[in-house]
C-alpha cells in the first residue's frame, strides 16, 4: 500500500508489532466528516493497520472555559511498528492537516487525537505521557475503550468496563452512530 503524503517517514518496519488505542474527538462541524477522515488517514499509513473501531459517543465538553459544542467521540484499536514517538508525530501531522490549530486544552477542535495507551509501555517525557494521564478520569474515552477492549486491564489495575460503569454515572456519554453506521468499508 502506497503511504499518502504526510505519512512520509512514518514506516517502522523494523519493529515489533505493538497494539496502542488512539482517542479521537471533534466539536467544529462537520464533526462526523473529521473523524472518518482522521480514521482514513491513519488506516492510509504504512506502518500501521487499525484493528478495531468503537461506535461514536456525543460528550458534554470538560474543561473548557467558555461554552462550546458537544464532542463527538470514539476509540482506535491499532497495530503497528511505529514507535510511540512516530505514532504521536503521525497523530500530530493529521490533526494539522485537519485544521487543528494549537494544542490547549480549552479551544475548539476540528480533530483532537490522544495516544492512550501503547503496548504496556509506561513513559513520561516533556512532550509524550503513556498511557494518557487522564485516561482513567474520562467517560469518553473508557467507554468506546470498554466496546472494543473489553478484557483490558487499566494502569489503574482496573478492567476498563468497571471504570466505565463508574463514570457513565458521573459523565453524560451519549451513542450516536454504532462502527457500522460511520466507519467505511475503505478502512
Amino acid at each position: 500500500m502506497m503511504c499518502n503524503p504526510f505519512c512520509v517517514g512514518f514506516k517502522g518496519s523494523n519493529r515489533d508489532v505493538v497494539k496502542a488505542f488512539i482517542s479521537l474527538g471533534s466539536n467544529i462541524e462537520p464533526r462526523l466528516h473529521y473523524l472518518k477522515r482522521a480514521v482514513k488517514m491513519l488506516s492510509d499509513c504504512e506502518g500501521l493497520r487499525i484493528t478495531a473501531v468503537s461506535s461514536v459517543y456525543e460528550t458534554e465538553p470538560v474543561e473548557v472555559s467558555t461554552p462550546q459544542m458537544w464532542f463527538l467521540n470514539a476509540v482506535v484499536e491499532v497495530e503497528t511498528h511505529l514507535s510511540p514517538f512516530e505514532l504521536f508525530r503521525l497523530m500530530q501531522n493529521i490533526e494539522a492537516r485537519l485544521g487543528r490549530e494549537g494544542k490547549g486544552l480549552k479551544a475548539p477542535r476540528t480533530i483532537d487525537l490522544d495516544l492512550l495507551i501503547y503496548d504496556e509501555l509506561r513513559l513520561k517525557t516533556q512532550q509524550l505521557e503513556l498511557p494518557h494521564p487522564r485516561l482513567c478520569e474520562r467517560a469518553f474515552v473508557v467507554i468506546p475503550l470498554c466496546e472494543i477492549a473489553p478484557k483490558l486491564t487499566l494502569p489503574s489495575g482496573e478492567n476498563v468496563c468497571e471504570v466505565a460503569k463508574r463514570l457513565s454515572n458521573l459523565q453524560r456519554v451519549v451513542l450516536r452512530f454504532k462502527p457500522t453506521e460511520w466507519v467505511t468499508s475503505e478502512i
